[in-house]
């Protein structure tokens, strides 16, 4: 209770304190206030805008056209997708010469890479050295360079 009245005494010892004084403009106060002038215009703006569209029809137009066009081509492509999906969902792909053919060829190109991975693994410890072969190739080389 005594903390109560206590508080009740600061309040108004406070606003006596305060009753004298004068509240200026503030940069800040005036940036709000312009701030709110212009959120209100622009509010105002979108009613006046609303109210001036409200009886206007939509008619059709050249692109409005061609975007429907072009949208009832890509349902159409879809389907078709589907259908086709659909139609060729209990068939069953056999054995031709073509993929007898193509299957050998990747095993062949498989193996190919396989050898050519196998050959760097066993070749990553060998040490080259100079050869005289070596040394004239790159003497040849370097006098084609300067013609």
């Amino acid at each position: 209770f005594g903390q109560e009245q206590k508080w009740k005494q600061e309040g108004r010892e406070t606003r006596a304190n305060l009753k004298d004084v004068n509240i200026t403009d503030t940069v800040e106060s005036d940036i709000r206030r312009e701030q709110f002038g212009q959120e209100k215009k622009w509010k105002q703006e979108g009613r006046d805008t609303r109210d001036a569209l409200k009886d206007v029809v939509v008619t059709e137009s050249i692109e409005g056209n061609i975007r429907k066009e072009q949208f009832g081509q890509e349902q159409k492509w879809k389907q078709e997708g589907r259908e086709t999906r659909a139609n060729l969902k209990d068939v069953n792909i056999t054995d031709t010469v073509e993929s007898d053919i193509r299957r050998e060829q990747f095993g062949q190109e498989k193996k190919w890479k396989q050898e050519g991975r196998d050959t760097r693994d066993a070749l990553k410890d060998v040490v080259v050295t100079e050869s005289i072969e070596g040394n004239i190739r790159k003497e040849q080389f370097g006098q084609e360079q300067k013609w």
